[in-house]
């Protein structure tokens, strides 16, 4: 058969596009990834975590708070993190514990997800100390390589990092007597060559989201960091390593920045995955300062934590454990000086700082708040919230950026409307649950 001219040059023409649109496509993966030193979500944009720790295991109410209301993701997303990581263990290591389930961490991460939250999971069970690679093999490698594991991270594969192990490896000054390690170069190289080992094994049983290895020496030893950022990354077959580091440093401000300018200068991404306002030792440090400089070099940082910290200064929100009864424990509306320097500060808090990742190009991926509308916005009155699904509650509560709860209402499904005139002019939180379901938007009047 013959073809004119006009008809060749339209179908080259539409090759072209075809082409040009796959090419495209090919950059979305349904999970995040890295390039060089940066972060990339689902849809392939730079994406830099910015959060909060979530000391989930912690906390004895949970699993039992899931469905009473009182499980602290709703409340967390209030603070509007782009990123949680969440604190779990395989062996709590307590018998009086109410048992860790698998089902309840599926339903915090998918939580979080719905909001377009991602969740860091960390295993919590070497933290500080530990360089007993067989125990660590048989005892963690072993849980992320098994099957209801594999099958919770290939579930939630578009929201989840894996971090291996919350600092795991050996201490430059170990106790008791706090003196230098003479051993810590011996064993550093035995701790480089276990997590070299951990990383084939990860990618080997299937697992393709990045794998975040935690600095040793308590999580602070960022020349490790860098002296092993590459060559960890250049083991991995998918190239998807993300080092992190602990920022309980006792050096001053000029100190602090001097490491998030080295560690920015790596071809590898790290994160800083605590950051808080004190050392171990609840002295104060830099912070204010340290994320200043975080924020200027588009580093990543996660807060620890939102509660159930033994000080007193590192908890974002009121920390009551073992009160099952507290209406305040870890309540949004409860932040400490801590939890508002995080949340509200304005060279780097969280609620204007952290920019959500993009998941809309994953097909078949609907969250509620896809589903969601609110108008108008800025509003001076009456604002009306559109959800476009069937439901059966829709609770409707407006916080102001310090935390304070200024209107509740739980709405009909007739009347889909709030009426904001006695609000200030200013910005405010508005939590939508429907369902039970939360997400947070913002508004301004």
């Amino acid at each position: 058969m013959k073809w004119n001219n006009n008809v060749s040059q339209r179908l080259n023409a539409l090759l072209v596009l075809l082409l040009i649109t796959f090419s495209g496509l090919t950059q979305n993966q349904d999970y995040f990834t890295t390039s060089g030193n940066k972060i990339k979500d689902p849809c392939g944009n730079n994406f830099i975590p910015r959060g909060v720790n979530y000391s989930l295991a912690d906390d004895w109410n949970f699993p039992g708070n899931l469905n009473n209301g009182k499980e602290l993701s709703s409340q967390i997303s209030l603070a509007n993190p782009n990123t949680v990581r969440i604190q779990w263990y395989v062996d709590y290591g307590q018998s009086s514990r109410p048992a860790l389930t698998l089902v309840g961490l599926d339903s915090v991460i998918s939580r979080f997800a719905a909001a377009n939250i991602a969740s860091i999971l960390e295993i919590h069970d070497f933290t500080h100390i530990h360089t007993d690679t067989t125990l660590f093999n048989s005892q963690v490698v072993a849980w992320w390589t098994s099957q209801p594991i594999l099958d919770l991270i290939e579930k939630h594969q578009s929201h989840i990092f894996v971090n291996v192990a919350n600092e795991y490896g050996p201490s430059l000054y170990p106790p008791p007597t706090y003196t230098t390690n003479p051993n810590y170069a011996a064993e550093i190289t035995t701790w480089v060559k276990h997590y070299k080992n951990v990383i084939v094994r990860l990618r080997n049983a299937g697992i393709k989201v990045p794998i975040v290895i935690d600095a040793p020496n308590y999580g602070m030893d960022y020349q490790t960091v860098v002296s092993n950022a590459t060559v960890f990354n250049n083991h991995d077959p998918l190239n998807r390593i993300i080092m992190s580091c602990h920022t309980y440093w006792g050096t001053d401000a000029a100190g602090m920045a001097a490491i998030v300018n080295q560690l920015s200068a790596l071809t590898v991404p790290v994160i800083f995955g605590e950051v808080g306002n004190v050392d171990f030792s609840c002295n104060a440090i830099p912070m204010n300062s340290f994320l200043e400089a975080c924020q200027d070099k588009d580093m990543g940082w996660l807060a620890w934590t939102w509660n159930r910290d033994e000080c007193d200064d590192r908890n974002m929100t009121d920390n009551q454990p073992g009160v099952p009864s507290s209406t305040t424990d870890g309540m949004f509306s409860t932040l400490t000086a801590y939890g508002q320097t995080i949340v509200n500060n304005a060279i780097f808090g969280l609620a204007n700082h952290a920019v959500k990742a993009d998941f809309s190009c994953l097909l078949g991926l609907e969250t509620i708040e896809n589903k969601i509308e609110i108008y108008p916005n800025p509003v001076n009155d009456i604002l009306h919230i559109l959800v476009n699904q069937p439901y059966q509650q829709l609770q409707i509560t407006v916080f102001d950026m310090n935390g304070k709860e200024i209107l509740s209402e739980e709405l009909s499904a007739g009347n889909t409307a709030i009426n904001t005139e006695s609000l200030e002019k200013g910005v405010y939180i508005l939590q939508v649950e429907v369902d039970n379901q939360p997400i947070v938007l913002r508004i301004l009047k």
